[in-house]
């Protein structure tokens, strides 16, 4: 199968034969620059998506005529886009252990349960894409370095990618920064530099992150790689983002020679759990 990206927003996948339960789930979800919802009326028509299109998470309603939520969820998982994608199963009726078992079985991962809470459907959601968007990070940042090393179209290639892409030399620095990379920043269509001098911010302690231990740093300096950093940012348009970060040294015949960094806005999600008092901004004030 050929190689494809998932766009910015987490797609995610609402299946349910009643509109009236559909129109509920999308109000309750929309309006989240993160999300990008996409609807099927049928569990056919749910693996024709899927066969389609990549999504972050599905919300599959278990009580649907012909095809039922479980016999989809077996089908979603043997087509190579939905395997990995996880399922939370909807349902008003089927809440005893043999049932929910049944799900787990199928191969879903959780239960919301009808009349839901909205809060906690949005938590949950957010955890869910939360953890897809992690997953992919290693990939994309293995796909970056494949493109890098084939040379050619990369720079073209890189420039679209819905991801942020920041390649720097061995100096630490920028050679090339996309265009997801520039909106996170807000840096408009110039702005090179040294990545070193971009700040940020620990969300765990509000403590700004020191000129060498930036991600993209440590690659350069020590041969690391991080995977699905978070960290805060200050943009040079003055907004203040929440991002998924990570980083790998890029290397000739062994040594470094630079080293590329990745990254997505997770704001809108950590701003949900925020609402729902699940964390603090610690921004300085």
């Amino acid at each position: 199968m050929e190689s494809t990206y998932l766009p910015g927003p987490a797609n995610i996948l609402i299946v349910d034969d009643r509109p009236d339960n559909l129109l509920v789930l999308r109000a309750v979800l929309e309006g989240s620059p993160e999300y990008s919802l996409t609807t099927a009326s049928s569990g056919p028509e749910a693996i024709e998506r899927v066969k389609r299109m990549d999504f972050a998470l599905i919300l599959l309603d278990i009580q649907m005529p012909g095809m039922d939520g479980y016999e989809t969820a077996v089908e979603i998982k043997k087509l190579e886009r939905g395997k990995n994608v996880p399922i939370v199963m909807v349902t008003a009726i089927f809440r005893e252990d043999p049932h929910i078992l049944k799900g787990y079985e199928v191969g879903a991962i959780d239960y919301i349960g009808k009349p839901f809470n909205p809060d906690i459907l949005k938590a949950k959601v957010g955890v869910y894409t939360n953890l897809y968007l992690k997953s992919r990070q290693d990939s994309y940042l293995r796909e970056v370095e494949r493109l890098l090393r084939e040379e050619g179209n990369a720079k073209i290639i890189l420039e679209t990618m819905p991801i942020g892409v920041i390649v720097v030399d061995q100096s630490g620095a920028i050679r090339q920064l996309n265009q997801e990379a520039r909106q996170i920043w807000g840096v408009g269509t110039a702005a090179l530099g040294d990545y070193k001098d971009f700040s940020g911010w620990w969300p765990n302690t509000g403590r700004p992150i020191q000129r060498d231990e930036w991600a993209i740093t440590r690659a350069i300096d020590k041969g690391e790689t991080t995977l699905c950093e978070i960290i805060q940012i200050q943009c040079l348009d003055r907004t203040k983002k929440t991002v998924l970060n990570s980083a790998i040294p890029l290397r000739n015949q062994g040594q470094i020679t630079g080293a590329v960094d990745i990254m997505q806005d997770i704001s809108g999600q950590m701003q949900v759990q925020a609402e729902l008092g699940k964390s603090r901004s610690p921004f300085p004030k």
